[in-house]
């Protein structure tokens, strides 16, 4: 086992995650994977490739709404990482029930947030990741009750509990990198 080394920048680390997030369908309709480049240590992915006629899409949302997670499972045999992630909607219209009902019934999810420190994890990125059921909204009972709407997902990772998504150019390159992705591949 290799040492851990740990600096002042470390430590000065906020968390949280940005309001907007980009998700992808890990595979088409023929079954076709995203593809990825990692670079030597594969935890990061420097380049991801869509599938011919897929894109991304960026959901918008507020700031320390979203939350994700991973939970470590180990038995005699092997190790996995549990995901989780929470995204969190204010209701606003009729379209909104029908983004919350295409996104909750998606399964095989890619998400790729960006952290309060300018840095963008990618998570499902294997496995995907799918909504769970569970309580999604209640109403409250006073004016300042949290009225956002919940959906979880859940997932399996093997290689690692998350990864970075970093193309070598900087904050302002991966950013126009993932925002390219919202335009459907050739």
């Amino acid at each position: 086992m290799s040492g851990l080394n740990v600096n002042c920048d470390d430590i000065k680390k906020i968390g949280g995650v940005q309001g907007d997030f980009w998700a992808l369908n890990l595979k088409n309709e023929l079954g076709e994977k995203l593809q990825y480049t990692e670079d030597p240590t594969g935890k990061i992915i420097t380049e991801i490739t869509v599938q011919s006629g897929s894109q991304a899409y960026l959901v918008e949302g507020e700031k320390y709404a979203h939350s994700w997670g991973h939970n470590r499972v180990k038995t005699e045999l092997a190790k996995h990482y549990a995901q989780v992630v929470a995204i969190r909607q204010l209701a606003g219209n009729e379209d909104f029930l029908v983004w919350f009902d295409e996104f909750f019934t998606a399964s095989g999810l890619v998400f790729i947030f960006e952290t309060n420190e300018k840095r963008f994890v990618v998570l499902g990125q294997n496995n995907g990741l799918t909504g769970i059921e569970g309580d999604s909204f209640n109403s409250g009972t006073a004016a300042d009750s949290d009225v956002t709407t919940t959906i979880d997902f859940t997932g399996e990772e093997v290689e690692s509990p998350f990864k970075y998504f970093d193309t070598g150019g900087g904050y302002q390159a991966n950013l126009d990198f993932l925002n390219g992705l919202l335009i459907p591949a050739p």
